[in-house]
């Protein structure tokens, strides 16, 4: 039998604050008529066929988004992010991105505005541990979003990348970061949706 304590620490434990990696956001964008409208891709849509279950994925992130109407995440990119997304040269790309960094601040914002601690300050501590030569294993990009991540104290960084949770577990020793792909965030998500719809 699942005692209630158990229940209220897992629904307190479960990821809120999501730093977006840039592909993450590629695909958001690219696919924001199917998450936000259930405007389902065209039969001949690449998503279909991509490598890594790119659907699956897709899919994953309309559910936590139609679900995010009512249970308040925290949807996070940093200076760093707008970096990638301004190394791909689409203006349309580029301004939906500063778009999500506005939605980001307003977001603190309101925080400030009820007076609610939003970070612990303990971001700046688990960012310097990425400076430690031990956490080789990151490449220069991902250990810039991921540094911007900790400082920002987000539970856990989405990505549509397949390689990159390869390494979640090694990157959680040193690190209080989750590293998941849209359909593993739903999987801890869908239990508690049912009081977000």
């Amino acid at each position: 039998m699942v005692e209630m304590d158990d229940v209220v620490v897992n629904f307190l434990s479960f990821p809120k604050r999501l730093f977006f990696d840039s592909c993450t956001l590629q695909y958001i964008q690219k696919y924001g008529d199917f998450i936000w409208d259930n405007v389902v891709p065209p039969p001949g849509d690449k998503i279909y066929t991509s490598s890594g279950g790119a659907y699956k994925e897709l899919q994953a992130l309309h559910d936590i988004w139609f679900t995010n109407q009512r249970n308040n995440l925290d949807f996070v990119i940093s200076a760093a992010s707008l970096e990638e997304v301004d190394a791909k040269g689409d203006y349309r790309y580029l301004q939906w991105a500063f778009d999500m960094l506005d939605y980001w601040q307003a977001r603190l914002d309101e925080y400030a505005e009820y007076d609610v601690q939003s970070m612990t300050g303990r971001g700046e501590d688990w960012a310097a541990v990425l400076n430690n030569p031990s956490i080789g294993f990151l490449s220069s990009k991902d250990k810039k979003l991921i540094r911007d991540a900790v400082l920002l104290e987000c539970d856990a960084f989405l990505t549509m990348e397949t390689k990159l949770p390869k390494i979640a577990n090694t990157l959680r020793e040193h690190v209080p970061l989750s590293i998941l792909r849209p359909s593993e965030y739903w999987k801890l998500l869908k239990p508690w949706a049912p009081l977000f719809i």
